[in-house]
């Protein structure tokens, strides 16, 4: 993850927050490494300040099928604001 999601979307997530920390303690590996649940359980807490009565909330980019059908790789990746994963392709 080099950038947090360009969203149109943020939908609450306290409902399933646990759920998604117990699946995410299944990779030690990459946690030991990086916090990414921390950074997640970060993002999720900034993005619940703009919904009321949320304590968490999942962003989400929401477009048309054809026109991401239409889409590269490189071109998904300067929509949403960052460097494609793979230079080169896309």
């Amino acid at each position: 993850v080099s950038a947090p999601l360009a969203p149109n979307l943020l939908v609450a997530a306290d409902g399933g927050w646990e759920a998604k920390r117990r699946a995410g303690a299944c990779y030690a590996a990459q946690l030991a490494f990086r916090r990414y649940d921390e950074v997640a359980e970060a993002f999720a807490t900034l993005r619940a300040l703009t919904l009321d009565g949320v304590a968490r909330a999942e962003a989400l980019h929401l477009l048309p099928a054809r026109r991401v059908a239409r889409l590269s790789g490189r071109g998904w990746a300067a929509r949403m604001g960052t460097a494609p994963a793979v230079p080169g392709r896309g």
